[in-house]
């Protein structure tokens, strides 16, 4: 079926949607007549067709085929795959409304839902207030510096891609160097990988919905591609309760009690990380609920007080005899992990004090990045940013964050750029420079209502 026929199917569909279920009949009986073994057109010659509705009033069918009677219910699943077929970034804004709304009539029928029809207006609306409560879970300011790849062919420090690649390398880096989760390793890299993918579908959700204008086809389908991306990791991240009572199961229920702590700091980590660095915070936007079931289901995975009473009643013997299925799941020992852990894995690896340093930061390395005195730059940048209560990196830590994002070629900070009496004329020219640059940054991101606290 070509597509123009298909879009002739619900192209008629008024705004109110007092024709929709008129049209539906329409469609259904003349399925009804062109599937049939028998059927008669009466006086006519054809099916014929005014604004959408079958105007025949005397074709007759026998809803037979091959000896098999033809149900609704075929109809419907011949529709559905008709216009799923569809490819809907073609269609224009109207169509596509027509399009969701024939469609959704078309489940609906199927599962047998009752529902009231909503005025095409009252559909805009709510999808409207629906985007715009996306909208303000993020900084408009600041968003679209973290999803522009390059700025003047050069690589963007800020890209979301980047970011969440430093947080995953972090986060593994760690899980590495840590002689206590050596055991584990392999279940809490999958956890992170997981996060790290469940990151960049966040990002994109919300790109969709930033870049959306009038909800095209095209963005509406990237929406909810990435929607489908987020529930898919969503759900990998439940399916980790399940290894959490597999511990429970086996006896190892210190080992449960830690793996069940480290998932749940790094999916608070994760979208910590998210709304500091990418400014977008879920849990003031439409998928909080989502976030808080996934986060609930991960709480949930260990009873305590029957933990307790099991943990009571089985001896160290008992417990041993389970070793070899335990192995099976990548951890070969109980490792009783002290406090400390936690407060490693979970730490934040951000330099900056506050959210205005980021943004200052950043415009300044799209500048500084393009000339060829980078540690003099750089250094000068590191000891104005710090003295300005910018940054509350050490030296050391602030060298390996430029050099993680390209800044390789300095080994050390030049203290001549350390601001203070006898300080050279350029060097006051390069702070008046400076302090315009915050100036129109902090001006800026006050504008926005969504911005964090400014100082």
């Amino acid at each position: 079926m070509t597509d123009e026929l298909i879009i002739d199917k619900f192209k008629f569909i008024e705004g109110n949607l007092t024709n929709l279920n008129d049209i539906y009949r329409s469609n259904l009986r003349a399925w009804y007549y062109n599937n049939s073994d028998v059927k008669d057109l009466g006086n006519d010659n054809s099916l014929r067709f005014n604004n959408g509705l079958l105007v025949n009033n005397l074709i007759k069918s026998s809803k037979m085929k091959d000896d098999f009677p033809l149900s609704e219910n075929d109809f419907i699943d011949e529709e559905l795959s008709a216009i799923n077929n569809l490819d809907v970034d073609k269609l224009s804004f109207g169509y596509l409304k027509r399009f969701n709304i024939y469609k959704l009539h078309l489940e609906n029928k199927k599962y047998n839902i009752n529902y009231s029809y909503k005025s095409e207006q009252d559909i805009f609306l709510e999808r409207t207030y629906k985007f715009n409560k996306y909208l303000t879970a993020i900084n408009s300011v600041y968003f679209p510096r973290v999803i522009i790849k390059q700025e003047d062919g050069n690589d963007n420090l800020f890209y979301f891609t980047f970011t969440l690649q430093h947080w995953q390398e972090f986060r593994l880096s760690l899980l590495t160097s840590n002689k206590l989760l050596q055991s584990r390793q392999k279940l809490i890299k999958l956890f992170i990988v997981t996060l790290f993918r469940l990151g960049n579908s966040i990002v994109e959700v919300f790109i969709a919905v930033f870049e959306s204008k009038k909800y095209s086809g095209a963005q509406l389908n990237k929406y909810n591609r990435y929607m489908n991306q987020v529930e898919d990791a969503l759900l990998s991240i439940e399916e980790h309760s399940a290894i959490i009572n597999h511990n429970i199961d086996t006896g190892h229920y210190k080992t449960a009690l830690h793996l069940q702590h480290s998932f749940m700091l790094l999916f608070d980590d994760i979208l910590d990380y998210i709304n500091t660095q990418l400014s977008i915070n879920i849990y003031k936007s439409p998928l909080k609920k989502r976030f808080k079931k996934t986060r609930e289901i991960l709480k949930s995975a260990i009873d305590l007080p029957k933990l307790e009473l099991m943990s009571k009643i089985t001896d160290d013997e008992n417990v041993s005899q389970y070793e070899t299925n335990f192995e099976e799941i990548g951890i070969s020992e109980v490792i009783d992990l002290e406090d400390e852990l936690y407060v490693e894995v979970s730490k934040n690896e951000d330099i900056f004090h506050n959210y205005t340093g980021r943004v200052v930061f950043s415009a300044m390395h799209n500048i500084y990045s393009k000339n060829s005195k980078h540690r003099s730059d750089y250094s000068f940048l590191y000891y104005q940013l710090r003295e300005r209560k910018y940054i509350n990196a050490n030296p050391e830590k602030y060298l390996k964050y430029i050099h993680f994002h390209g800044i390789k070629n300095v080994e050390s900070l030049d203290t001549k750029m350390i601001s203070g009496v006898g300080q050279s004329k350029a060097v006051e020219e390069r702070i008046k420079f400076l302090d315009a640059k915050i100036d129109e940054i902090i001006k800026e991101l006050r504008e926005d209502k969504n911005n964090p606290i400014v100082t």
